[in-house]
């Protein structure tokens, strides 16, 4: 007859959590294994896991030591080669499944960062430059996109870029003028600072503080914080000092302080890494268009000028390829 089930026989030999993913199983296997040759018949779920585990392979394997096929010693190597090749697999998947989740988590990220810079990019913007043509390079397709979708957009530039090989001051202004219509722009207004010679001090910090509190925009975006040419990184310190200055009540400009929400720093010459990245794909053609309203400055056979580093094809060819390769970062065509 069947013994009574008073949990006499009743032993733990281990635990299995299936919530976990991959579900979590621990065994006594030797101890699971003597309670299979004493007879214990396991239920459907139970006998997968013991499976799972190894414990019925072990029970086959001391089978075949049971009839000579081979000892004990060799035997356990079956085993315990076997347990670590199931042990690869298993950490092989849970690698993967880590991986997916990081994927996921990092691609959650990415999407937030891209939302709240879009987000960000819809309130009144200005944009400050060392030179003109220095916006329409760096960010000229972010102005375009916001412009277009009726947001005040100006573009301040604080010298006017008479150092530049090709050209001067007055083509300058007219190529600027031109590109600030391409662009949609509300106002554009040059400090006239002197082109190289400027400096990160009280009297040009005013100068920018006056503006920022005449226009009160709520995002800066300026020049790069490193760069082949020193003017950008130079200027991106002045005006990220001048708008943090501008807030302080204390600086006497009788205008009312005024501190922008967001300062911006876009990329110029070198690769930086870009903390994030907007979706400008569909004014990249407005972007080369301003840019080369800088006939002056650019890629031009006629030109009898000296050449610079920016009056190649290649660097006129790298204002699109360049975009193009910061939005495959994002997924998007620029």
């Amino acid at each position: 007859s069947r013994a009574r089930r008073n949990g006499k026989f009743i032993e733990k030999i281990g635990t299995y959590n299936p919530i976990t993913i991959p579900a979590t199983i621990d065994i006594d296997v030797d101890q699971a294994l003597k309670w299979l040759e004493n007879g214990a018949q396991p239920t459907d779920t139970c006998k997968k896991i013991l499976s799972y585990k190894g414990v019925l392979y072990k029970k086959h394997l001391k089978g075949g030591v049971a009839k000579g096929a081979f000892d004990e010693q060799e035997m356990e190597k079956k085993f315990n080669d076997w347990v670590e090749a199931k042990e690869k697999i298993a950490n092989e998947k849970i690698a993967s499944l880590e991986q997916k989740k990081q994927d996921f988590k990092n691609a959650q990220i990415e999407a937030a960062k891209k939302a709240n810079a879009e987000k960000i990019l819809s309130q009144q913007t200005s944009e400050e430059s060392a030179h003109p043509d220095d916006v329409e390079l760096g960010c000229g397709a972010t102005v375009a996109k916001y412009t277009n979708k009726g947001m005040s957009v100006g573009i301040l530039d604080l010298t006017q870029g008479e150092l530049g090989t090709r050209g001067n001051e007055f083509t300058r202004k007219q190529e600027a003028e031109k590109a600030a219509e391409i662009l949609k722009v509300k106002i554009r207004y040059n400090l006239k600072f002197k082109d190289g010679f400027f400096i990160d001090d009280k009297e040009h910090q005013l100068k920018i503080i006056q503006k920022i509190r005449e226009f009160q925009p709520d995002i800066v975006l300026a020049n790069a914080i490193n760069d082949r040419h020193p003017d950008h990184p130079k200027a991106g310190k002045l005006i990220s000092t001048a708008c943090f200055l501008s807030g302080l009540t204390k600086i006497d400009t009788n205008q009312k302080a005024w501190r922008p929400k967001h300062v911006f720093h876009y990329i110029q010459w070198d690769n930086l890494k870009p903390d994030f990245v907007i979706d400008i794909s569909e004014y990249i053609d407005i972007k080369l268009k301003a840019c080369l309203a800088y006939s002056t400055q650019f890629y031009n056979p006629q030109s009898s000028e000296p050449d610079t580093p920016i009056t190649s094809k290649n660097f006129e060819e790298s204002i699109v390829y360049r975009a193009k390769d910061l939005g495959r970062l994002i997924g998007t065509n620029a």
